[in-house]
């Protein structure tokens, strides 16, 4: 059995509809215990039994390997994701606050209930109220790379003054265990 580590945003993205039972062929990268990334999520015990995880972006084909089996089970993978007042803006994974939610399937319509499900919060406790369209101004304007003509481009809004520190609970990837077939993990690209 493979436990397959799949991220949310590219399965938000991308991803192909599949379900428990399902047969999937997929690319996949090896996991390193020492991918410090993954065991920010789920934490090092956990982490340590992810083996491979899925990916259709950022890998060459001399890093993947085929994997074809069939699905056992499928679990999405919640976490706290936490900003600061010094820094609201960039938020980072809290250790230990993962959640687990078996699913049956996953396609657009789970992706888009979970992602429903997530919530805001200020870490005080209280909900993060929607900016005030008169807190909110423009950021400075910035020369946009690859403009000939000099010109700039608006940047995104953000509100004024001094932000609270936030935090939020949302769904950061998939573990999917696969009854992998005997070929899976031989040494050959897609």
């Amino acid at each position: 059995m493979a436990l397959v580590w799949l991220t949310e945003w590219e399965w938000a993205c991308c991803g192909e509809p599949f379900g428990v039972g399902d047969r999937v062929e997929w690319r996949a990268v090896g996991v390193r215990p020492s991918d410090a990334w993954l065991g920010e999520v789920l934490g090092t015990e956990l982490a340590g039994e992810v083996s491979w995880a899925e990916t259709h972006h950022e890998t060459s084909a001399e890093e993947e390997v085929p994997l074809a089996g069939v699905v056992r089970g499928i679990r999405a993978v919640f976490a706290d994701r936490a900003s600061t007042a010094a820094d609201p803006v960039s938020f980072v994974v809290v250790p230990g606050t993962a959640a687990f939610r078996d699913l049956e399937r996953l396609d657009r319509d789970v992706i888009g209930e979970l992602a429903d499900a997530s919530s805001m919060t200020l870490l005080d406790g209280g909900p993060v109220p929607p900016p005030r369209p008169e807190d909110l101004v423009p950021l400075a304007a910035s020369a946009s790379p690859g403009r000939t003509d000099g010109g700039a481009t608006l940047g995104w809004f953000a509100a004024a003054g001094p932000r609270p520190a936030r935090r939020s609970r949302s769904v950061q990837g998939y573990l999917v265990e696969v009854e992998a077939s005997p070929d899976f993990g031989r040494d050959r690209p897609v």
